[in-house]
């Protein structure tokens, strides 16, 4: 294999023109859609077992990662990378598989085969360059797609270990092609024609692409967008393993996690405590300058926040530089502060009576990637059944959402769409329905006689109506109608059933 510093043919894929790489992976895309599963999934099994022979490579390519460990690159990149592959060893062929269905009594027969898109366009982002699109890549691969991979800034080292790794596992080298990371190869693509889109970055960075596909005849597109994630606090809790998990969302990765916690919503009862837990878990805490581009965007805030009453208890201002991590108390959604789209280590505390107040308080902030709730599970589930966001973990944070089943969905301005688990392969196709009559009786085709209207009044009473008494009464009309012992209904019989529908009607 070769080492990541070394030339090869995904980087030599960047150089050429975009429309000739357009044209192979249009062209390998119609035989590959065409080679069965079974062939497809081979070469991810041969893919999973390379990269877990020879892993080396993958953890020097993510090395760049400010705020990274070895270990963490492992655990949250090429473990869960690995794990998304054997799921589909596993369970591709039962999501993919038609489905065919004959309803009883129908004439019909409805056969379902999953069709894949064809081109698929994969822009990736900086903080998870590996197995956000890693993932993405494997599900377009499996389900039948070529790929455009676009790298986020300084991923080009991880995408080049992952379509070299592809390659030599047996992906033809014409069906995945790496791009340059600049954005307007993205828009170029775009006027090219691709048949899917997938965004992993920002909310500026969606809006352009969407302006960009607006000008193009319409295709599907995913967008996972930013997040400014809320922590429930019930006054169940453990708070404990609350605030501890919040230190843990603060510092991994350092905070770049879209689903990182940037809001904690409490409920008054559990303030003081949690508070103290808070400050004794970070006393001891040594302060870092945070990054530029983080600054630049945080600062204004924070002083807003500050101006309208809110409290720093972690972290300080020095000078012109924040030093974190930072952690408000009595932030309050007028500030802007709370719906803010700021990969830092930064987190605002909102104290609210009720669960009623805590959701007007989530709703706030037009960002629904995520959520997390602390509580017993009885009242923590019950309030997840009202919380609009596309993934909700109950007693923990982000880890969970690695797992190779779990599906990630975008709500409001944090996007739309899913990627992994069954959804997200199923996302990477469109369903070709074929509905077939399998009886010679065409019934819309027959002329209409003098009981038609009534008998299908009947029919729909039958089916549909809200009362047993309703139905059986229709039902014995139909059978005098059909045995030719009764006309139409009297008219005193179809006034009852009239004011028996009337009455459900009304309910």
């Amino acid at each position: 294999m070769e080492p990541v510093d070394q030339p090869f043919s995904a980087r030599r894929n960047a150089t050429q023109p975009l429309e000739l790489s357009v044209a192979q992976a249009r062209a390998s895309q119609i035989q590959w859609s065409r080679q069965s599963l079974e062939h497809r999934l081979y070469a991810i099994a041969k893919f999973r077992q390379s990269l877990a022979a020879s892993p080396a490579r993958f953890i020097q390519a993510l090395s760049h990662l400010p705020d990274r460990t070895e270990v963490q690159s492992i655990a949250a990149e090429i473990i869960p990378l690995a794990n998304a592959a054997r799921f589909l060893q596993r369970r591709a062929e039962r999501i993919l598989r038609p489905r065919v269905r004959s309803p009883l009594l129908s004439g019909i027969r409805i056969t379902v085969d999953h069709r894949p898109h064809g081109l698929v366009l994969i822009v990736g982002p900086s903080n998870y360059p590996l197995f956000l699109p890693g993932v993405q890549v494997l599900q377009a691969l499996v389900a039948g797609n070529a790929v455009l991979l676009k790298p986020g800034t300084q991923g080009t080292s991880a995408a080049v270990a992952l379509v070299s790794l592809l390659r030599t596992s047996g992906i033809d080298p014409t069906l995945i092609h790496l791009l340059p990371e600049d954005t307007e190869t993205v828009h170029h693509a775009i006027n090219l024609g691709v048949d899917q889109l997938i965004l992993t970055g920002s909310i500026p960075a969606g809006r352009a692409i969407a302006n960009s596909m607006a000008k193009k005849p319409p295709h599907p597109a995913i967008m996972e967008l930013s997040g400014s994630d809320a922590v429930f606090i019930l006054s169940s809790a453990d708070l404990y393993r609350a605030v501890t998990l919040l230190q843990f969302g603060m510092e991994f990765n350092g905070s770049a996690t879209c689903i990182a916690p940037r809001r904690v919503i409490i409920v008054r009862s559990m303030l003081e405590k949690f508070e103290h837990l808070l400050l004794r878990r970070f006393a001891d805490y040594k302060l870092a300058p945070l990054n530029e581009a983080a600054t630049q965007k945080l600062l204004p805030l924070v002083r807003d926040a500050l101006a309208r009453g809110a409290r720093l208890v972690v972290g300080k201002i020095s000078g012109d530089k924040p030093l974190g991590p930072l952690i408000l108390m009595h932030t309050t959604s007028e500030m802007p502060i709370t719906s803010a789209d700021v990969m830092a280590p930064v987190l605002c505390v909102q104290v609210v009576a009720d669960t009623l107040e805590a959701l007007t308080a989530y709703n706030a902030c037009p960002m629904r990637l995520s959520a997390s709730i602390f509580g017993d599970a009885v009242p923590a589930r019950a309030l997840a059944r009202r919380i609009d966001a596309g993934c909700i973990v109950i007693n923990d944070l982000i880890a969970p959402t690695a797992h190779p089943e779990v599906p990630f969905t975008a709500r409001g301005e944090s996007g739309y769409g899913t990627t992994r688990g069954a959804e997200g392969l199923l996302a990477m196709t469109w369903p070709n329905v074929v509905v077939e009559r399998t009886g010679r009786t065409l019934p819309h085709l027959r002329k209409p006689e003098r009981h038609d209207q009534q008998i299908l009044l009947l029919v729909l009473r039958l089916l549909h109506g809200a009362d047993a008494a309703v139905r059986i009464r229709s039902l014995a009309a139909l059978l005098r109608i059909f045995m030719g012992f009764a006309g139409p209904l009297k008219e005193k019989e179809e006034g009852s059933i009239k004011s028996r529908e009337k009455k459900y009607d009304s309910l």
